[in-house]
């Protein structure tokens, strides 16, 4: 048997483009998989999963925007791949999409297209690396906007 795995997708504009905080973002894809193991906590496949805590595998991907998240959210329901789509509020916006637990053989087809979620700021980044090259190398590794760059280097240095 496929080891069960729960595929997380989330909206990379949101950190890259509206510059959310990372912490909220983070916060929309445990929003989704809270709501998708509770809607689908009697599932056999959410079972098994639950059975081991300290060995749950989550696959987390990006989607560049609402509106791609929002057709992949389409393409699931058609195909009945259970799922949540977690829509914020107030603003009604769609964040994030968790897929409840399964076999990762039976769903990873609909996910291949999609990238894992990047790194948006630097792990290697301190305080001597405040030159415009090393912003600029940063950026383009983690394909972010240098000007939100920029301005998380200067909250965190």
């Amino acid at each position: 048997m496929s080891v069960i795995v729960q595929y997380v997708l989330v909206r990379s504009d949101l950190i890259k483009t509206l510059n959310w905080p990372v912490g909220a973002v983070i916060a929309q894809a445990c929003h989704a998989c809270t709501a998708v193991i509770h809607m689908f906590y009697n599932d056999s496949s959410t079972q098994l999963y639950l059975q081991d805590l300290n060995s749950m595998h989550k696959i987390i991907l990006e989607v560049p925007d609402e509106e791609s998240l929002k057709k992949l959210s389409e393409k699931l329901d058609e195909n009945a791949i259970s799922h949540k789509l977690w829509i914020e509020q107030p603003e009604n916006i769609a964040t994030c999409l968790a897929v409840k637990p399964f076999p990762k053989e039976e769903v990873q087809k609909y996910f291949k297209n999609f990238k894992l979620m990047k790194s948006y700021i630097c792990i290697f980044i301190s305080p001597q690396c405040s030159s415009a090259s090393c912003l600029s190398t940063c950026c383009i590794l983690h394909d972010i906007n240098p000007v939100f760059y920029a301005n998380v280097f200067r909250k965190i240095s």
